[in-house]
């Protein structure tokens, strides 16, 4: 991915200390342990569309701006919505074993600054 700059653009490394992947589109592996894949987009709610079940937390900037797309990441499956960077402070109900079992299990979302 790194050679097909300028529409994928690589930060980081594979040796654990984390992994930043910009693309146009999701890649097409799941990002798993410290890796992100951030995707431009014009419309803040258009990135709703790129939620899944499988998204885990994501974070909002500008702070605000959060409700707005609040209910549409929790349509998508979204398990817990985060001002930008407080993605590391606990909530209720906190993970265990990298996943949040109660969000899971009774379709809980979480907005931690609500």
């Amino acid at each position: 991915m790194r050679y097909l700059e300028p529409d994928y653009r690589v930060w980081g490394t594979f040796d654990g200390s984390g992994l930043v992947v910009r693309s146009p589109e999701m890649v097409d592996f799941h990002p798993n342990f410290k890796t992100v894949n951030v995707i431009p987009i014009a419309n803040l709610r258009d990135a709703a569309s790129y939620a899944t079940v499988a998204t885990q937390t994501v974070g909002v900037y500008p702070n605000h701006r959060k409700a707005e797309i609040r209910d549409h990441l929790a349509t998508a499956g979204v398990q817990r919505i985060v001002k930008l960077g407080g993605a590391l402070r606990g909530s209720m109900g906190g993970p265990h074993d990298g996943m949040y079992p109660l969000h899971r299990m009774v379709n809980w979302v979480v907005d931690d600054d609500a």
